[in-house]
């Protein structure tokens, strides 16, 4: 019987071999940076001398309870984008006296507080305003309002934006709710396995740029198109709409071999025609 959502076995095997999206799916510019683990800063943060935030707790631990710590920050693409404490936590970055400083930050647990559950993806929405768009309206954001344990953001992504679930791990953190998340780990499957092939078809156009000059520039804005094919996938899965992740991200991956071959062609052809 021919599986409703088979996985493509390289995908499979890739995941299997690492807990995270592997360096060489993110390579491309226009990918979601994910790796396993950040390393970690020594010493101060650049560039944040003027946000008390961070000035303070370099020095001063966060408390175990918070669930992560300054060095995530200081390690994820939050840090590297300007984005700081208060953009989440609320606070004066800008004030160094503790009272003041903190005016306005509530724990998690409270309902006002600009990363409770309830509140957490309008927080994130503030600047993610697409993968917001496409969270808001759907089961698992209705659920949040009467299960603070329902997913949100930090369910696939963690308290500081810097983890991305791989398929192997879907399980463990939908398994909560779902059995089986098969659908889910094949949509990721083949979004991995797409990703892999544009990063493939990327080089290859790139190799035959030289050989190929009047076929360059019309296959460049093909990988275009397939980039923003690419973004809207990702929209979709934050959709949870895993069938047509999985339809979406088949049609990718057959259009990135596509012009990987073909440039591959181009490459040989002017190869036996130099010989």
């Amino acid at each position: 019987m021919q599986e409703k959502y088979p996985v493509p076995r390289l995908a499979v095997a890739a995941a299997m071999r690492s807990s995270r999206w592997t360096g060489q799916w993110v390579t491309l510019a226009f990918a979601i940076v994910a790796t396993t683990t950040w390393p970690a800063y020594g010493g101060e943060v650049a560039g944040w001398e003027s946000n008390q935030c961070v000035a303070c707790h370099q020095v001063e631990q966060l408390p175990i309870s918070l669930g992560h710590s300054m060095s995530e920050w200081q390690a994820s693409s939050h840090a590297r984008s300007g984005v700081g404490c208060e953009k989440c936590h609320g606070g004066n970055a800008s004030i160094a006296a503790r009272q003041a400083a903190h005016e306005g930050v509530l724990p998690s647990s409270d309902p006002k507080s600009k990363v409770s559950p309830h509140n957490l993806a309008a927080t994130c929405g503030a600047c993610h305003e697409g993968q917001y768009e496409a969270y808001k309206d759907t089961v698992h954001a209705k659920q949040v309002a009467s299960d603070s344990d329902a997913a949100t953001c930090l369910t696939c992504h963690g308290s500081m934006a810097t983890s991305y679930p791989s398929p192997c791990e879907l399980k463990a953190r939908c398994g909560v709710c779902h059995a089986e998340p098969v659908q889910a780990q094949a949509a990721l499957s083949w979004l991995a396995a797409a990703k892999t092939h544009l990063l493939r078809a990327h080089r290859a156009v790139d190799e035959a740029r030289s050989t190929a000059p009047d076929w360059y520039p019309g296959a460049v804005a093909r990988f275009h198109s397939m980039e923003k094919d690419l973004a809207a996938i990702e929209l979709e899965w934050h959709k949870f709409d895993m069938e047509e992740c999985v339809k979406q991200s088949r049609d990718l991956l057959s259009l990135g071999k596509l012009l990987e071959e073909e440039a591959h062609l181009k490459v040989k052809l002017k190869q036996e025609m130099a010989e």
